[in-house]
């Protein structure tokens, strides 16, 4: 219970109370309902009370929480592609601007027109730089808090979200600012083509920046969901191999095994849908990573379970508890060979910074 300061002046008024969650110590899909109940302090006529509708709050589950992060990963590469398109059309006006002013000494009205127009959509560039920002600051706080990245992809995602702050810098902001001044007191054309040869070094410069931090956005993507596909093989390979051993000891019931390996089947198909989209990611890279012997491994993992069903099926426990274990094995194998990929990327992203710092 808590009292309420009320304003007797007021008909109505608002009432805020944090409710920490952490003490209830929620899992996945775990949903609780509550409700607000107000009481007046008539002592006479006896205490009153109203009490709100029900309301809910659940927590997702990984899947539920993985579409998210799609969808708002999405959300910020189709923005960054947004933000490229304009980008372009404005350096397209700029460089109009530019060949219509060339040998002229004076504007007119056409010209007037395309130089209002180029400030207005620089402003409106602007506008969709800012909304990237939040987009992508938004979708690194539920990336860092919902997966348990290592330190070194932190530090990436991190100074991905400061190149893409540092895509707005106060120069280029002023450029157009003295250009609208320029236009607004009139002044001498040749001062007019001089700030546009500097704007227009400027947006290329900025074109250049946001088809990179489109590129790295794409990268980052690609070694977020690697990462978590490493995570999920090897928390499969565990699983398959303790069934494997769960198999060969016939004092275990076999019937839940052959419950437990028809859902760690289910799981791996999961993770083979999550390798088909990382595929997908790959090759939407400027340089795709070599990704084929991933699906020749997945195909001999998913035909090792399969023979274990049949085993199992048939109550031939050695020869199930032997394709479990090819199948961990191979899962194994093929965790070893992302990894191997994750570290080839990160000694190329360590040669690109190289060569850009040259």
């Amino acid at each position: 219970y808590q009292t309420i300061n009320i304003d007797p002046d007021k008909t109505s008024q608002s009432f805020y109370f944090n409710w920490s969650l952490d003490s209830l110590l929620l899992e996945d899909s775990d949903q609780i309902e509550y409700y607000l109940e107000v009481r007046d302090n008539d002592g006479i006529n006896g205490r009153k009370s109203s009490q709100t509708g029900l309301y809910y709050f659940r927590i997702p589950d990984k899947k539920e929480r993985d579409e998210d992060l799609k969808k708002s990963s999405q959300s910020a590469e189709n923005q960054i592609d947004k933000s490229l398109e304009m980008a372009k059309e404005l350096n397209d006006k700029i460089e109009e601007v530019e060949n219509r002013l060339k040998g002229k000494k004076q504007m007119n009205w056409q010209d007037q027109k395309l130089l209002d127009e180029m400030i207005r959509d620089k402003d409106k560039l602007d506008e969709e730089i800012y909304k990237l920002q939040e987009l992508n600051q938004a979708n690194n706080m539920k990336l860092e808090k919902f997966n348990e990245l290592d330190a070194e992809l932190i530090k990436k995602v991190d100074q991905l979200q400061k190149l893409m702050d540092d895509l707005l810098d106060e120069e280029t902001k002023k450029l157009f600012e003295e250009l609208k001044k320029l236009l607004e007191e009139k002044k001498d054309l040749s001062e007019v083509k001089s700030l546009l040869e500097r704007i227009d070094f400027k947006q290329d410069n900025f074109e250049k920046e946001l088809e990179r931090t489109l590129e790295l956005f794409k990268r980052m993507k690609f070694e977020v969901e690697l990462e978590k596909a490493i995570e999920e093989m090897d928390e499969l390979q565990k699983k398959q191999e303790g069934l494997s051993k769960e198999t060969d000891d016939r004092k275990n019931d076999l019937e839940q095994i052959k419950d437990d390996q028809e859902s760690l089947n289910e799981d791996f198909e999961d993770t083979r849908e999550s390798l088909e989209e990382l595929i997908d990611i790959n090759q939407d890279l400027a340089f795709p990573k070599p990704m084929q012997i991933t699906k020749e491994q997945e195909e001999e993992i998913s035909k090792h379970q399969k023979d274990a069903m049949e085993q199992l099926e048939n109550n031939k426990r050695k020869n199930a508890s032997k394709s479990q274990q090819n199948a961990s094995d191979q899962m194994r194998e093929l965790s070893e060979s992302m990894k191997q990929m994750q570290t080839s990327g990160n000694m190329e992203m360590m040669m690109e910074n190289y060569n850009s710092l040259r």
